[in-house]
């Protein structure tokens, strides 16, 4: 292989070497191969092998030298390319979300929000929600949620990674706080702009409100499908039941429909299956024992649903 690239230098008889291959010759194979026109045909296998003998070594150190040095030059220069465009990007939406914030914020103020979401009928306190709810939620939406402050970057990563696979936007990253601020202050349309708003916001609410009092708000003003927004609404249509009553087959199932009300809330059995991956994420994030996660998950399957 050192041979045949050598020769790759010379695309023409009597061509020059490369200096840096010259540099690497001894002078009397340097000099055979510049008079490669007075060469006789009957010794060039001799000749050939003799180089070949004397300079692979040092040829294939040039030319590995050569091809790292121009992939390292290459890797260089894409990578600081690819960053200057993400800082750019990432400033002109920074910007963007900022003025969106403002703009709704000043229409609709952070320090209002708990009073009013609480005066809904869908809204429930956290007094009023069994732990299973609670607990299901937090696993499944936002497992993160009492350690982050309203943005979860190891979060926003996996999403990134997920959407960047599928090229899509179907995976968001985003935390409890963030989906509040979205379901209250933005709509539910996916824009990049909107998406650094969402941050924005859920820093301030963040910064205002107590870990319970945001998930009181979350669970308040989630819509659950069939025209039914907040937990306590969506207790008494699905289970005809308030909140305090609920089993816990029947949270696990509550917890789950948020990600697709619609969809959810007009298949019994998808919701059905969506509820058992509720469990699995419990069990994940140590809110059950493999052996409660078992339980619950016959519970579910036993459970009648529309």
């Amino acid at each position: 292989m050192g041979l045949a690239l050598l020769l790759l230098t010379l695309p023409v008889r009597g061509a020059e070497l490369p200096p840096e291959v010259e540099r690497a010759l001894p002078r009397e194979a340097g000099q055979l191969l510049k008079d490669v026109d007075h060469w006789d045909v009957n010794s060039f296998p001799e000749g050939l092998c003799a180089i070949w003998n004397h300079l692979r070594k040092d040829v294939n150190t040039v030319l590995r030298r050569q091809t790292r040095g121009a992939v390292s030059v290459l890797l260089v220069a894409v990578l600081l390319a690819a960053l200057f465009v993400l800082v750019v990007i990432g400033g002109t939406l920074g910007v963007q979300g900022w003025r969106l914030y403002r703009a709704t914020a000043a229409q609709k103020p952070i320090a209002g929000l708990y009073d009013e979401i609480s005066s809904r009928p869908g809204f429930a306190s956290c007094d009023q929600l069994p732990q299973t709810y609670i607990d299901a939620v937090i696993s499944v939406e936002d497992s993160r949620f009492e350690r982050h402050h309203g943005i979860d970057p190891a979060a926003i990563v996996r999403a990134l990674w997920a959407d960047l696979r599928t090229r899509s936007l179907a995976e968001g990253g985003s935390t409890l706080t963030q989906q509040l601020a979205k379901n209250e202050l933005f709509t539910q349309e996916k824009q990049m702009a909107r998406k650094a708003a969402e941050m924005f916001a859920a820093r301030d609410i963040e910064d205002y409100y107590s870990k319970q009092q945001i998930f009181e708000m979350y669970a308040g003003s989630c819509y659950f499908g069939n025209q039914w927004s907040g937990v306590a609404q969506a207790a008494q249509g699905y289970f005809g039941k308030p909140t305090q009553e609920l089993t816990r087959a029947e949270c696990v199932v509550l917890a789950g429909l948020p990600n697709a009300p619609s969809v959810y809330a007009a298949n019994g059995e998808l919701a059905r299956r969506r509820a058992l991956v509720v469990v699995e994420r419990m069990e994940r994030a140590k809110k059950l024992t493999h052996t409660q996660a078992l339980e619950l998950r016959d519970e579910v399957s036993a459970l009648p649903l529309w």
